[in-house]
């Protein structure tokens, strides 16, 4: 499912540079306003919440 790649991306340390916007394209989605109706919705957070929450959990933030 495109979320669950999503989500991978978000929280892996290498990809911390890569913009959202450019790993919802790489997904399959077609623009910024779906991907983050369909995030917040399956995960109660945006995008950028959700990086900066796992990424500090990883010890980087």
């Amino acid at each position: 499912m495109r979320l669950s790649e999503v989500k991978s991306a978000l929280a892996d340390r290498s990809q911390r540079d890569v913009p959202i916007i450019t790993i919802a394209l790489d997904a399959g989605f077609g623009s910024l306003g779906p991907f983050n109706r369909a995030f917040r919705e399956a995960e109660g957070m945006t995008p950028s919440e959700y990086r900066a929450r796992h990424l500090t959990d990883s010890g980087i933030g």
